[in-house]
């Protein structure tokens, strides 16, 4: 029978909220096995921030407007076809509008997603894997089927992968604002009335400076899923002897976001740039020395390769997304274009990392200038074809417009 965690085991700090993620938790779990009785379903495994009793949410008309997800993996021993997970979330969405208002939520956090046992093992051990299997909370089945992957961890490149993914989902949110403001980049200005939008790009940039440690500790080896734990780590880790100014840097910021996650109030933390940055040159950094790659080496393309390299994804999995890339191209894209770009960085990366990490640096140097900025911007106006021909003076609104559509047309081909 699948249920909520025992009460031992705390999903959020606001006892409130718990409790309406536990009633929440009783209704889905069950019509989540029901749905997946064809996929034979082995484990349902709570992870995420719920995992480390850390969700959090906003009061909102009597009720909560939840800011985390509330992370469900399901391990089945077959696949379901490509849609499954989009028709289960629709369907959970009816059949839990119900309880849904009955425990008060605006929105409905649930986030389950699909890990074919063949896929599960076979596939890079991601940071999300790794933590899954480290600290999730099982929910019902035999979590004996996660020992495979006990003794593993994650491949220095996850710590970039963590760094660009949210820095790709700050700066551009799906259907919100857009912050990639290349030109004069700034952290945003907390307007007094704040919407569930404003909520939202709140939340983003607390992930986006919290996991900005998480990916700085990843580099060097050390995973700790709780943001909480983190900020005690990096504590333990400054002192003068240490020397990690970086580190040292971020900490005040640190504490802030830690204890406005643990209890989201209005107006947020300061979001700073000089926070992040630091700590994000140093997870490049860190990432690329096991890739051969001084730290004084140039960002030519034969450094980004050995960079992305280490992503250790399957050959046949990367070929078929740059298939997709060449095939479904954005208009000002000929197809020769497309294929020779395949052709440069197809045996190297997944179009989607080669974005990200593009976007990532793109986004740390018009942050913090240093004197290779001109050496990136001219290897990026000569790779991404969106970008070609642009000035290697200086960050402008063009390389925004280009970066923009570089990443929409990745997105778009599902690459």
């Amino acid at each position: 029978m699948a249920s909520s965690p025992p009460a031992s085991h705390r999903l959020s700090f606001d006892p409130a909220f718990d409790a309406r993620l536990r009633a929440l938790l009783d209704a889905a779990l069950p019509r989540i096995v029901a749905h997946a009785a064809r996929l034979r379903p082995r484990l349902l495994l709570l992870t995420g921030s719920a995992a480390c009793g850390e969700a959090c949410a906003v009061g909102a008309n009597g009720g909560f407007l939840p800011l985390s997800d509330l992370d469900v993996a399901l391990l089945t021993e077959r696949s379901g076809p490509s849609d499954w997970k989009q028709r289960l979330a629709e369907k959970l969405e009816e059949e839990l509008a119900g309880p849904l208002r009955e425990a008060g939520l605006q929105k409905n956090p649930l986030d389950v997603g699909l890990f074919p046992l063949p896929f599960f093992y076979r596939t890079p051990l991601t940071l999300e894997i790794a933590e899954a299997v480290a600290s999730g909370v099982p929910l019902w089945g035999d979590p004996a089927c996660l020992e495979r992957r006990r003794l593993e961890r994650p491949s220095p490149f996850e710590a970039l992968r963590l760094l660009d993914n949210r820095i790709r989902e700050t700066l551009l949110p799906a259907g919100e604002r857009s912050w990639l403001e290349l030109a004069s980049p700034a952290a945003p200005v907390w307007k007094p009335g704040p919407g569930a939008a404003d909520w939202r790009e709140a939340y983003r940039w607390a992930k986006l400076t919290l996991d900005a440690a998480k990916a700085w500790l990843a580099a060097r080896g050390r995973h700790e899923a709780s943001f909480r734990a983190r900020l005690e780590i990096a504590r333990g880790m400054v002192s003068p002897a240490a020397r990690e100014p970086g580190l040292e840097a971020w900490l005040p910021d640190g504490r802030a976001w830690t204890a406005w996650r643990l209890a989201p109030a209005w107006p947020p933390p300061a979001a700073s740039l000089a926070a992040i940055t630091p700590l994000g040159r140093e997870v490049v950094r860190g990432v690329a020395r096991p890739a051969g790659i001084g730290d004084d080496t140039p960002l030519d393309r034969r450094a980004w390769r050995a960079v992305l390299r280490l992503e250790g994804s399957a050959c046949r999995d990367r070929l078929r997304s740059w298939s997709r890339l060449a095939r479904r191209r954005p208009e000002g894209v000929g197809r020769a274009t497309a294929l020779r770009l395949a052709a440069r960085w197809a045996a190297h990366a997944t179009p989607g990392a080669l974005a990200n990490l593009s976007l990532a640096l793109a986004w740390l140097d018009a942050a913090a200038p240093e004197p290779s900025g001109e050496g990136l911007r001219g290897l990026m106006a000569r790779e991404l074809p969106t970008c070609r021909g642009l000035s290697a003076a200086r960050w402008d609104e063009s390389w925004e417009r280009g970066l923009e559509e570089w990443l929409g047309w990745i997105e778009e081909a599902g690459a």
